[in-house]
């Protein structure tokens, strides 16, 4: 595990005078969200990065500040929120151990805790593309999209020409599957678990994802 965290350093120090700069000459910006790789997610028998927006404002510092802040936080352990929550429900369906996966956004900063403006949005990708890097060496064998329809144009930029596939009994806004080369198999788009849960779609997009998956 640890030559694949010293890979993933590796991009992020390739890219953080970038990022650093912009976050330097934009205000509000956030410092990104680096993933620091769980012991348990290598010897997972199903693999699960989870993919959301962006975060809600985050820590800062440098990047081993920002690797320990994502150790610490645990993945919402210490939270009730419909991401955590439905997280948690995901990890049980699919026989995954608590804790045990790795996340990621398409946003890897916010802007004063929301979603940053499309041009913001596009010059943090460019100055920090590093979503395609990450899935290259955390080699999940889920990756889920909680990140909507309202995001498909931005998932697209960092995955050229993908394809939403439908799925059954949805809609393509509600759940599709995401083909790429640059992702496995089991690829999949759906809401954001808050509008999962106020939607009330929350148990059937979950029975689903495990009945397609497992």
């Amino acid at each position: 595990m640890g030559s694949v965290q010293n890979e993933l350093n590796d991009i992020y120090f390739k890219y953080w005078d970038n990022i650093s700069s912009l976050i330097g000459a934009t205000n509000g910006l956030s410092h990104p969200l680096l993933i620091s790789i769980p012991e348990a997610y290598l010897s997972q028998k199903a693999k699960l990065l989870i993919v959301g927006q962006q975060t809600n404002r985050w820590c800062g510092g440098s990047i081993d500040d920002l690797l320990e802040c994502y150790k610490r936080f645990n993945f919402g352990e210490q939270y009730s929120s419909p991401f955590w929550d439905v997280t948690r429900k995901l990890e049980a369906l699919l026989e995954i151990d608590p804790f045990a996966i790795t996340w990621s956004n398409l946003n890897k900063c916010d802007f004063k805790g929301r979603r940053p403006s499309k041009k913001l949005e596009q010059e943090i990708y460019n100055k920090f593309p590093v979503l395609n890097g990450e899935i290259g060496l955390l080699k999940p064998d889920i990756v889920l999209f909680f990140s909507g329809p309202n995001y498909d144009s931005h998932l697209k930029r960092i995955f050229p020409k993908c394809k939403f596939i439908n799925v059954s009994g949805f809609l393509e806004r509600q759940l599709c599957r995401v083909e790429h080369q640059s992702l496995p198999f089991n690829s999949y788009r759906t809401y954001h678990p808050k509008h999962l849960r106020i939607s009330k779609r929350e148990e059937n997009v979950l029975n689903k994802l495990k009945a397609i998956i497992t």
